[in-house]
Parts: structure tokens; sequence; C-alpha cells
């Protein structure tokens, strides 16, 4: 989301902010304005399995390359 769809600016403000602002839902801003806000707290929280996945990736192929060059090597 760049900052032309991010017309909320629910990337820049903090947790607690973020949760304040979900929280602050009411139906004068509609469902809507909530679900964007509860949909960057999700994006939030899942970025460090994100991280992992591709930790976890990088280390695969390292050791799929390692395995070929060794079975090369005998």
């Amino acid at each position: 989301m760049s900052d032309k769809t991010d017309t909320y600016q629910l990337r820049k403000k903090s947790d607690e902010e973020l949760c304040q602002w979900i929280a602050g839902w009411n139906d004068q801003r509609g469902i809507g304005h909530r679900l964007l806000g509860q949909h960057e707290l999700q994006r939030r929280l899942r970025q460090p399995d994100a991280i992992r996945s591709w930790i976890a990736i990088g280390i695969s192929i390292l050791a799929v390359i390692l395995s070929v060059i060794l079975r090369f090597i005998k």
C-alpha cells in the first residue's frame, strides 16, 4: 500500500494509535474504516511470520546448493 492508497495514514500510526482508531469506529465513519484498521493491524501481526518464512526458504536453498556441491565433490 503506497501513500496514495493509505488515505487514512494507518501505516504511520503507532500500534496504540491504530487500536484507538479502530475502537473509535462509529456509524458515521462506517464499517469500512474499521475493517481498514483491522486489516492494517493484522498485517503488522503477520510480519514476523513472513520474515521467518523467508529465512526458512533461504536456509533450504542454501542446503540444496550445498548438498549438490558436496555430491559432485565425492
